[in-house]
């Protein structure tokens, strides 16, 4: 499991777990031994690999802030569509109260 937790606008808490379900038990001290090791293997894993991907992901992003075309994922669909279908209806109730002659200063809400 990842689990990142915004700390500010630049830094991130990022916590991971992983289970590993053992169904030989070799005794103590080998089960002991075989636990700090995968324990170790992760963490190699994070701080070697995975670390070092998202820093550079972080470093690319922070030179482009002004990206008006960021790249789009499959997951992303959704929320994309969403803000699209938001924005069109935003828009039109803002083009319906200018021409009315009022101004909305939130959905729903008129002045």
């Amino acid at each position: 499991m990842h689990f990142l937790t915004p700390q500010t606008e630049l830094t991130t808490y990022y916590l991971f777990c992983a289970v590993r379900f053992n169904p030989i038990s070799w005794g103590q001290p080998l089960d002991g031994e075989i636990q700090q090791q995968v324990s170790h293997l992760r963490r190699v894993a994070f701080e070697d690999q995975d670390q070092a991907i998202i820093k550079a992901q972080q470093a690319v992003t922070l030179g482009h802030r002004d990206t008006t075309r960021p790249v789009l994922l499959e997951i992303d669909l959704g929320p994309v569509r969403y803000k699209r279908v938001l924005d069109k209806l935003i828009a039109e109730e803002q083009a319906a109260a200018a021409a009315a002659g009022t101004n909305v200063h939130s959905i729903g809400a008129k002045a």
